[in-house]
């Protein structure tokens, strides 16, 4: 492909230009779909990312990202697919262009799992308690509130009795504890899900989930243990964390010789438990801190 000598011009004398922005408009904080969608400009200002505000099917050209500084941009950006972001859109208007950045807050990624997905920009919920006791409850009791996520008001939520997940059933050593403290919060979204309303809109389906990227809260793993009884025995709690519990000898017997494989998109991560120090094992998702001991 052949370039003309006046594009080339063009190219040398923006990159050397100072640009002087004239406009500057931020919006609102909201959840957005964020694709790549890569793309050859001649141009300084290049948009190469897609940003959907979840539920509107209203989109933006996206230019330039800005993230967190515990996150590093490069993990995840250009070659991260099936990102949920919570951020908000900048228009910059400069004396020749005007165009959009998106300054993101948090980051969710997508939860692999053993069916495929489909593609579309579905729905997006998050999940809270009600505030009904239900323990005591024979009959219908809409213990949870389901929302689409961006709506200010309650139109758009739903009370539900229960829901269910694909993960627990499908996927060997999930941790269950981990994925559920995440899920049910008042205030504080940590996971966004897609899926489907079932009998009579009493019950939810979860097809997909978005688990909230965040810094590690566990401490330094140090052990407690001696020579006499050199092998430290952990629990690990529900943010992943292993927490000393006491000093054995020696390990075993275990019964479960063999170290099992996770799935796509999982790691295997264990460490000594029960009585006898017997590793446990966990599946988790790629994307998480390795706790190491």
């Amino acid at each position: 492909m052949k370039i003309s000598i006046s594009i080339i011009l063009f190219i040398l004398l923006t990159s050397t230009t100072i640009i002087i922005v004239k406009g500057y408009d931020e919006q609102e904080f909201q959840f957005f779909y964020l694709e790549y969608e890569p793309k050859q400009c001649l141009t300084l200002f290049c948009p190469q990312y897609l940003a959907t505000i979840a539920n509107t099917g209203h989109s933006y050209n996206i230019v330039d990202i800005k993230v967190p500084s515990f996150l590093k941009k490069e993990n995840y950006f250009p070659n991260t697919l099936n990102l949920a972001v919570y951020g908000k859109i900048v228009s910059i208007t400069t004396e020749s262009i005007s165009y959009y950045n998106l300054y993101i807050s948090d980051i969710f990624e997508s939860l692999a799992q053993t069916e495929t997905l489909s593609q579309v920009l579905e729905p997006l919920y998050s999940i809270s308690f009600s505030g009904l006791d239900c323990k005591r409850s024979i009959n219908d009791c809409p213990q949870f509130i389901i929302s689409m996520i961006n709506n200010n008001n309650f139109t758009n939520s739903t009370l539900i009795n229960s829901f269910i997940e694909p993960y627990s059933s499908t996927i060997n050593y999930f941790d269950r504890e981990w994925y559920y403290d995440r899920l049910v919060r008042e205030n504080d979204t940590q996971v966004l899900v897609q899926g489907e309303f079932s009998n009579d809109n009493r019950d939810f389906k979860i097809t997909s989930s978005y688990i909230l990227l965040e810094n590690s809260k566990c401490q330094d793993v140090v052990s407690m243990c001696h020579e006499s009884n050199p092998i430290t025995v952990y629990h690990r709690d529900h943010n992943r964390c292993l927490k000393p519990q006491f000093c054995i000898d020696n390990v075993g017997p275990c019964l479960t010789k063999d170290i099992p494989n996770c799935p796509l998109g999982y790691k295997l991560s264990y460490h000594p438990s029960d009585m006898f120090g017997c590793p446990k094992y966990y599946c988790d998702p790629y994307f998480l801190p390795v706790i190491r001991i």
